[in-house]
């Protein structure tokens, strides 16, 4: 875990993102992958982005790493989620938070950013992307509810 800190905060070398990468290839577990990712991320590396999101098989589990890396290079505020119910929400949190030292939103990749989270919103895991949206385009997130809305109307009257 140490690596995969030295990699988020910008610290690394390559011998760490070798030891991370092989560790997440051999057992891709969420809070491992996710970091790598953002760590790919800080060295605007979105090729690896991609292919270590990738590593993830559970949607939910992508969902999580692949809103991660698009909220930092969006710029959504990092936080440490203090309510977090799971270890793996905090240590995302704490991850994210690092990230957001190695790599200012600023000089971030937001046209990935952008693809990754309309990719996102074409997955079982969609909803992942409402914190990020709502970070950034606080608007999108009403037209979010309003199908949602419709959806829940449709459901009652069917039922009806």
């Amino acid at each position: 875990m140490d690596a995969l800190f030295r990699i988020v905060a910008g610290t690394s070398d390559d011998a760490d993102l070798l030891i991370v990468e092989d560790e997440a290839t051999r057992a891709p577990e969420p809070v491992l992958v996710t970091g790598l990712a953002l760590g790919y991320a800080t060295r605007d590396d979105t090729e690896s982005v991609r292919r270590v999101t990738d590593l993830l098989t559970v949607p939910d589990q992508r969902a999580t790493a692949v809103a991660a890396v698009a909220a930092h290079l969006l710029g959504v505020p990092a936080h440490l989620d203090l309510a977090a119910t799971a270890d793996d929400e905090w240590a995302i949190s704490v991850l994210r938070v690092l990230a957001l030292h190695a790599l200012p939103a600023a000089t971030a990749d937001h046209a990935t950013a952008k693809d990754l989270v309309h990719q996102l919103l074409g997955t079982a895991g969609w909803y992942r992307a409402l914190p990020v949206l709502a970070g950034r385009v606080p608007d999108a997130v009403h037209v979010v509810v309003d199908v949602l809305d419709h959806h829940r109307e449709v459901k009652g009257t069917a039922t009806s």
